[in-house]
């Protein structure tokens, strides 16, 4: 199937490693000239080089506001304009509710929901000189049931899929779909550290832990970071031009839920 995307032009952020990298390997792997983003900037070099020539990385801490508008300024420039914006970075804060203060909260809304605003924003106007453009959320299935010891993150999530539902109804006679992706359990290394912070949590075996955790998936497994790029790709192309204001889960049926 030609997905039409071939000289596109999209910013992936959060793409040095796990889901955001495989997301913009997908992209690029498509034709699309793609800028990753990520705050180390050895790693961001190293990534853009393992993808291809059609990649090129810009390090920023897209928690940062003046970083975020730097960051979609010098992607556009690079690029020669904005097509797709994949916001993809996680909210690393796990552990229970009694464990957290108001610092604990603050940074699960800045890191992810703040950084998927602002970038957004900051996008919007490049893809309107661009006749339309997509707007892809990697959220979380977290914002939908609750995860144990993911109560902040769940919540940063929960607001992005009201924020892309309305967005997109916002931007649709602009020609710019907006769209969310709900991934369940992922095999990255964030979900290791759930992992190992539940574990530590409830005193229990790390492999005890995946093993339940697994059991709950009715695929019996988990989604691997390629498994969700080539969902975000296909939301991206052209094949998906009716797609808008929808938030698609992906986690092999494990949440049981209309």
């Amino acid at each position: 199937m030609d997905l039409r995307l071939q000289g596109k032009r999209a910013l992936v952020t959060g793409s040095s490693y796990g889901i955001g990298r495989a997301i913009a390997q997908g992209l690029a792997a498509e034709g699309v000239n793609v800028v990753i983003n990520a705050r180390n900037r050895e790693r961001l070099e190293a990534t853009a080089k393992e993808i291809g020539s059609n990649v090129a990385p810009i390090a920023a801490d897209v928690s940062d506001p003046a970083e975020v508008t730097r960051l979609v300024r010098e992607a556009a420039e690079a690029l020669g304009g904005l097509d797709i914006l994949v916001n993809s970075v996680p909210a690393p804060v796990f552990g229970p509710f009694l464990g957290h203060g108001d610092d604990a909260w603050h940074k699960a809304m800045e890191i992810k929901f703040m950084s998927y605003i602002r970038t957004s924003r900051e996008a919007i106007p490049y893809m309107q000189q661009a006749g339309g453009g997509v707007i892809i959320n990697n959220i979380g299935a977290g914002g939908k049931a609750y995860y144990t010891n993911h109560l902040a993150g769940g919540a940063s999530n929960a607001a992005l899929m009201l924020v892309t539902t309305g967005l997109a109804t916002e931007l649709g006679p602009l020609k710019i779909r907006v769209v969310g992706i709900n991934a369940g359990f992922v095999r990255t290394g964030r979900i290791e550290a759930l992992i190992n912070n539940r574990a530590r949590t409830e005193q229990r075996d790390a492999e005890a832990v995946t093993q339940e955790m697994v059991a709950a998936i009715p695929t019996g497994a988990m989604a691997t970071p390629e498994d969700v790029a080539d969902l975000a790709v296909f939301l991206a192309s052209e094949r998906a031009r009716q797609i808008n204001g929808t938030i698609v889960t992906i986690d092999g049926g494990m949440m049981r839920t209309l």
